[in-house]
């Protein structure tokens, strides 16, 4: 009750959590934190699995389709039109892994971007501490892990 009250309100939910990006980005889409029309970008780090394309930080959409290098996703916010363009296709999903390669390659980028990001996913409580230190404010609705009291 209380998550469809913050949803249906002028407010814009950010999830912040420790699990697998893919299954965060299923539970914010099923608790409307982001639009369903919209595909999700996730930043992530790159996954060591022999190919060529899997040595650098991309952003990927969920089944992986569309991707995305940090030089083409700043193409898009070179104008506040081409970025509200871009952000009316595709919501964003951070991990911890990726927040801290795009603060350290881009912090412009970063403070564009970061308004923006719906999820952080994979974000440990150093990288949590860490990014609040950097000026990441974010509503944040959060649960505790598996085996949790």
């Amino acid at each position: 009750m209380l998550i469809k009250e913050i949803t249906d309100s002028s407010h814009r939910v950010t999830m912040i959590t420790g699990d697998n990006p893919l299954t965060a980005c299923h539970v914010a889409s099923v608790l409307r934190f982001v639009e369903k029309h919209r595909e999700v970008l996730i930043l992530d780090e790159p996954h060591s699995s022999g190919r060529a394309d899997d040595t650098t930080f991309q952003w990927k959409t969920v089944d992986g389709q569309t991707v995305f290098t940090s030089l083409g996703i700043s193409e898009h916010f070179i104008s506040s039109k081409k970025q509200k363009e871009f952000l009316s296709k595709y919501e964003l999903c951070l991990t911890g892994a990726g927040l801290e390669h795009l603060w350290g390659e881009d912090k412009r980028l970063a403070m564009k971007l970061l308004p923006s990001v719906r999820v952080f996913a994979r974000m440990s409580p150093k990288v949590r501490a860490t990014s609040q230190r950097k000026g990441v404010n974010c509503l944040g609705i959060s649960a505790k892990g598996d085996g949790c009291k």
